[in-house]
């Protein structure tokens, strides 16, 4: 389910679905074995794509992160209602929160497989307004809350945020 109010990121499945299976792939030329893959979705959003397909076709455990209520709300729902809550855990994390934050309190015997994000775009929605006005969005591209659309920074600091959180935490995540 989604909220029903025509703003919140509605993900073009197949999309996703490729990046799922692109993580399959890089797994399969990893060395490591594991417990369990898990895997870390930064900003999960309301629908809650990616750790859904990795879960239900893969099996894979999910830590999936959220900076708004209404979204993780959505997303725990979807989780529900596809009987995977006991591979998928959505946690709210603050704003500016990446891997330091979202592993903070988390049990220390969990080697995470992977992480995965859909960041951000924009540094503010007058960025995102001025892509537009110059070329079309997109195809897919179905608006987006202003969490989902923009960040501090966009895309560049974004990627660069969880660079450095990969730095200090080094073996916790492949």
């Amino acid at each position: 389910s989604m909220p029903d109010d025509d703003v919140h990121l509605i993900p073009a499945v197949p999309q996703k679905l490729n990046y799922v299976h692109w993580i399959e792939d890089l797994l399969g030329k990893t060395n490591k074995t594991f417990k369990r893959v898990t895997g870390i979705d930064l900003g999960t959003g309301a629908s809650c794509i990616y750790p859904m397909l990795g879960a239900k076709m893969n099996g894979w455990a999910f830590l999936a992160t959220e900076i708004d209520l209404v979204s993780k709300k959505f997303a725990e729902e979807n989780i529900i209602q596809n009987e995977l809550g006991d591979l998928v855990r959505i946690k709210l994390v603050e704003k500016g929160d990446f891997l330091c934050g979202a592993l903070k309190d988390e049990p220390a015997d969990v080697d995470y497989a992977f992480c995965m994000c859909n960041p951000p775009f924009y540094e503010g929605p007058d960025a995102a307004a001025d892509r537009t006005d110059r070329r079309a969005a997109p195809p897919g591209q179905f608006g987006g809350t202003a969490t989902e659309k923009a960040t501090r920074g966009g895309e560049v600091r974004f990627v660069t945020k969880i660079i450095e959180d990969s730095l200090i935490l080094r073996t916790k995540i492949v």
